[in-house]
C-alpha cells in the first residue's frame, strides 16, 4: 500500500503568511484611513461643529494620520527590496518609525478617551477646559 508523500504545510509565522496577510492589512488600512481623512478634513463639516465636536474631530483626524503613516511603514518591511538605499535606511530607520507611530496611535486614543470622559462626566463644565487650542496642544504633546 503506497501513499502520496505528505505535504508540509507551512509553519505558523512563516513568511508565505507575512508576505500575504500584513500586505492586504497594509492596504485597507491606508485606504480605510485615506476615506477618514477625506471626510473628516472637510471644511463644510468642519464649520458645521460646535465647539467639542471640532475637538472631538481633531483627535480623530490624528489619530487617522497616525495610524495611515504606521501602515505605510509597515508596508515595505514586508516586501522585499534589492539592495539599493531606500533599503538601507529603512533597515536603519524603518523599526523606530514603526514603533514611533504606534506609540502615536496608542496616546492619542488615551488623549480622545479623557476628552470623552471630560465630556461625558463634567458636561456642564467641558466648555471651559476643552477647546480648539487646549486639543491641539494635547496632541502635540
Amino acid at each position: 500500500m503506497t501513499s502520496a508523500p505528505p505535504t508540509q504545510a507551512p509553519p505558523s509565522g512563516s513568511p508565505y503568511w507575512f508576505r500575504i496577510v500584513i500586505p492586504i492589512v497594509c492596504i485597507v488600512g491606508i485606504v480605510g484611513n485615506l476615506l477618514n481623512l477625506f471626510v473628516l478634513t472637510r471644511r463644510r463639516l468642519l464649520s458645521s461643529m460646535q465647539r467639542l465636536e471640532r475637538c472631538a474631530t481633531y483627535g480623530l483626524t490624528a489619530l487617522a494620520l497616525s495610524d495611515m503613516l504606521f501602515c505605510l511603514t509597515v508596508l515595505p518591511n514586508t516586501l522585499e527590496f534589492p539592495t539599493s538605499v531606500f533599503s538601507l535606511y529603512y533597515r536603519v530607520y524603518g523599526i523606530a518609525f514603526i514603533h514611533l507611530f504606534i506609540m502615536l496611535s496608542n496616546w492619542l486614543t488615551v488623549v480622545i478617551a479623557i476628552n470623552r470622559f471630560l465630556v461625558v462626566m463634567y458636561p456642564i463644565h467641558a466648555r471651559h477646559f476643552l477647546g480648539s487650542t487646549k486639543t491641539l496642544a494635547s496632541i502635540a504633546m
